[in-house]
C-alpha cells in the first residue's frame, strides 16, 4: 500500500497505520462529533441482521478490535468486538466475536 494511503494514529503502545482509501474514508474515530450523537434501540433485530454482517466483515478487514455502528453512519446501538493476534499485537489475548445490540426497553 503506497504511503500517501496510511494515515498515523499516535497511540500509548505504538503507532499504528490505518488504511484511509475509498472505500474506508467514510469511517469515523475517535474524537469525531458524530460518534457523541444518540443511537436508537433497535425495534426488530432481524431488520439490522444485514448491517451487523456488514460491520463484522469491515471489522476483520481492517483488522481492528471493535466498531461502532455510529462509526459507519448507522444510528441503531450496535457494536461488534473481536479481539485477534496481529502482526502488531501478536501475544494479546484473543477475544471470541460479540455483536452487541441494544433493544428497545420494554
Amino acid at each position: 500500500m503506497p504511503e500517501s494511503k496510511l494515515k498515523v494514529i499516535n497511540t500509548t503502545k505504538s503507532d499504528i497505520q490505518l488504511p484511509t482509501d475509498d472505500a474506508h474514508s467514510q469511517i469515523v474515530t475517535v474524537g469525531a462529533p458524530a460518534l457523541r450523537r444518540s443511537c436508537i434501540p433497535v425495534e426488530d433485530v432481524q431488520s439490522v441482521s444485514s448491517d451487523c454482517e456488514k460491520m463484522v466483515n469491515l471489522l476483520r478487514e481492517l483488522k481492528g478490535a471493535g466498531l461502532a455502528a455510529s462509526q459507519i453512519g448507522l444510528k441503531e446501538r450496535i457494536i461488534v468486538v473481536e479481539v485477534r493476534k496481529t502482526e502488531l499485537f501478536p501475544d494479546r489475548p484473543e477475544s471470541p466475536l460479540y455483536v452487541m445490540i441494544k433493544e428497545r426497553n420494554y
